[in-house]
């Protein structure tokens, strides 16, 4: 898909930020845009708007007020960068300076925020950690906006000195050829022996092999810009906000401590146990929620791949309205990006939960005490266990049969039930004695 042209004599027509639809094209740089545009939302999201003006006012015209003016951030923060995103899909001159003197502009500024922290405290950590992906991105936008700006003056020198200069050397119009639909429809067109196991090429090297096994990739099947774009910003408000919620439990934790530290010694204990779980819950919640955001990347091509080949086995064959898709791409991005915080804000309370128990068995003993004292049990349940799968495979299966399920002596198997009946029983009470 070409970059448009935005001139200033075209007929007057709806100027839109991006083409979300069937784009490919300046992928990284719109994503760059999210992330510097995400970072301003989560900054007026944790404003406090009205403070204790609006105390009496009622709980729910509060409430209201207080989702209103949130919204109202959400739409500031996406016209403060609308521009920006103008300036990346409509291709000249002018475009491309108002956007690297907008960049740099925000890169400057960043910068400065950088030298008023306070260097060491927690406050000046959470803001270095916050705006990292963000002066990461003005950066790699000013040097997308000067890259243009360069590649432009040099093939505006070219074609002075060349006057009958073409980009099409034979007249023809190649961009057709350069897509990577045709290379879609080539790698379709083949057949399935020839694509090397759903791969785009047969790799050299274990390695790569491995990596290919699992991340496979497939000829002009490119991730859209979309995608890319929802992807970014599924990295970024994880990054962002697990950093917020951790910093913000932590201080809880802290007044808590600082308040129970001398008044009673063993709340101090409790609170120092939990705080431990939940460092070792929330950083794995967010390794696993990266690797969700991977496989949703992973997904989306192998789905594409396979609707394009006419395969629908994994989607349901349910005819929907044409609206009620519409609809689905209009939320498809933000439902993506709200599935991967609050996928990770219920991954880790439920590990912290886990891991609760685990430190807590491990710093009082709990574990020894209970093998201790109730290790009998545990060997006999499993001994019972031994005992069926012996009893399954050795006497009651007919081996002869070559994996074919017969019962060899069906008499024998019904006594055996019987009895099972009041072991199983003892079994399921030795369980709740052991954990009385």
């Amino acid at each position: 898909m070409p970059t448009k042209h935005l001139q200033v004599g075209s007929p007057s027509k709806t100027v839109y930020p991006m083409n979300l639809l069937d784009s490919y094209s300046n992928r990284l740089p719109y994503v760059f845009a999210f992330l510097v545009t995400s970072n301003v939302v989560i900054d007026l999201l944790q404003l406090n708007p009205g403070g204790s003006s609006l105390d009496h006012i009622n709980p729910t015209v509060r409430f209201l007020v207080w989702a209103l003016v949130k919204y109202a951030y959400i739409i500031i923060g996406g016209l403060v960068f609308y521009p920006l995103l103008l300036c990346i899909t409509y291709s000249n001159f002018l475009t491309d300076v108002l956007g690297f003197v907008f960049t740099c502009n925000w890169f400057a500024m960043y910068v400065y925020i950088y030298t008023l922290c306070p260097v060491g405290s927690r406050e000046g950590i959470l803001n270095g950690l916050s705006y990292i992906p963000s002066l990461i991105s003005c950066l790699g936008l000013a040097c997308f906006f000067l890259w243009r700006i360069v590649r432009r003056l040099q093939r505006r020198c070219m074609k002075l000195r060349n006057r009958n200069f073409s980009l099409v050397e034979d007249g023809t119009d190649n961009r057709l050829m350069k897509s990577h639909y045709v290379e879609r429809v080539k790698y379709l067109l083949r057949r399935d022996d020839k694509r090397h196991g759903c791969l785009v090429y047969e790799p050299n090297g274990q390695m790569k092999r491995l990596a290919l096994w699992i991340y496979p990739t497939f000829a002009g099947f490119r991730y859209s810009t979309r995608i890319v774009c929802t992807f970014g910003l599924s990295l970024i408000v994880l990054y962002q906000m697990s950093i917020i919620y951790i910093t913000r439990t932590l201080i809880i934790f802290q007044d808590l401590v600082l308040q129970f530290v001398t008044t009673s010694p063993e709340m101090t204990k409790f609170f120092e146990t939990i705080r431990l779980a939940f460092h070792l819950s929330s950083y794995p919640a967010i390794c696993i929620s990266f690797i969700n955001c991977i496989l949703l990347l992973r997904n989306y091509r192998e789905n594409t791949r396979e609707l394009w080949k006419g395969d629908r086995s994994r989607f349901r064959n349910r005819t929907r309205a044409p609206h009620s898709i519409i609809v689905s791409c209009l939320s498809f991005s933000s439902f993506s990006v709200a599935y991967t915080f609050y996928g990770f804000l219920v991954l880790q309370i439920v590990l912290w939960i886990i891991m609760s128990c685990v430190v807590a068995i491990i710093r009082y003993n709990f574990l020894i005490q209970l093998l201790d004292h109730y290790w009998s049990h545990i060997f006999l349940i499993v001994l019972l266990i031994v005992i069926q799968q012996l009893l399954a495979r050795f006497v009651l299966l007919d081996r002869k049969t070559k994996g074919a399920l017969v019962i060899n002596n069906r008499h024998l198997f019904n006594i055996i039930i019987h009895f099972f009946f009041f072991l199983t029983s003892s079994s399921s009470a030795s369980w709740e004695v052991f954990f009385a």
